[in-house]
């Protein structure tokens, strides 16, 4: 035959690309939803922990970060360490997020800011869309199936904000501007977006921040929980983070910030029973 002649004198046939078995074209990993890789690559990592009870919507105990997230680090240590001292976060938070791509960290706020600014945002009366048109090209949330709250991007310029908010917005910046020059990258534009989940069981679907068609220069995700009460597990809203080893549960504790690295983190938002305001940094590097 044909190909026994081509075998005999050494002619390799071109390859197709397609699977000899199917016939198809093979699927690739960067093809697969998020929850589809996550699962491939628990297994990958030889750990079939679910991480908590599936069924449990509530706020459960957060379980032992693990190094192992959908994270690849590439930025380098060495430009953390020449940090000023009067630095917005700890040295080593942001060892943690470059290490493990996801940092915690509690009391971010001076307590007289946060506390104004947690007052004022349940007594303001701010202009907040559902379903508001992406910023970075335009393309519209369907936020009737994937998310339910409000959501505000805050502008330097915005005199309809009260002063407070703008301070916090400032704070955030300071962040962004630490991240960057810990990492030795060059900082883009910094999104400061204000949300607010009115408490009627409603959260946000597994996501990622940035993907290849939507924000795809979002680095560092920064979200600092502002709630007025003391939080409760009655309360839910927690923000699970999925990582290779199974899932954590974060607790939106106010004066809490959270750090993760946009395009790697899947995250949600559990159904959220009392209202809680939140402002989010998305940082471009």
């Amino acid at each position: 035959s044909l190909s026994d002649k081509a075998r005999r004198q050494g002619v390799r046939r071109r390859p197709t690309g397609r699977s000899p078995m199917t016939g198809r074209a093979p699927m690739r990993l960067s093809d697969l939803p998020p929850e589809v890789k996550l699962n491939i690559l628990r297994r990958l990592d030889g750990d079939n922990v679910d991480g908590g009870n599936g069924l449990d919507r509530m706020c459960g105990s957060s379980s032992q970060l693990s190094s192992h997230v959908l994270y690849s680090p590439t930025a380098t240590l060495s430009h953390i360490a020449t940090l000023p001292n009067s630095s917005t976060l700890p040295v080593s938070v942001l060892e943690t997020l470059f290490a493990d791509g996801l940092a915690v960290h509690d009391s971010f706020l001076p307590t007289s800011l946060y506390q104004e600014c947690s007052t004022a945002l349940e007594s303001a009366q701010i202009d907040m869309a559902i379903g508001k048109l992406n910023q970075i090209n335009g393309e519209s949330w369907s936020a009737d199936s994937i998310r339910g709250d409000v959501i505000r991007f805050i502008k330097s310029q915005d005199s309809s904000i009260p002063d407070c908010i703008h301070r916090v917005r400032e704070c955030l910046e300071d962040v962004a501007k630490q991240i960057g020059f810990g990492a030795g990258l060059d900082l883009g534009p910094i999104e400061i977006q204000l949300a607010h989940y009115a408490g009627n069981g409603t959260g946000y679907k597994p996501h990622v921040d940035s993907t290849e068609t939507v924000a795809p220069n979002r680095t560092v995700t920064a979200v600092l929980y502002l709630n007025q009460d003391m939080w409760t597990p009655s309360d839910g809203g927690c923000l699970r983070a999925h990582l290779i080893s199974g899932h954590r549960d974060i607790r939106p504790v106010g004066n809490r910030l959270v750090l993760f690295m946009s395009k790697w983190l899947l995250h949600e938002v559990l159904p959220v029973f009392s209202s809680r305001f939140a402002m989010s940094a998305f940082i471009h590097c």
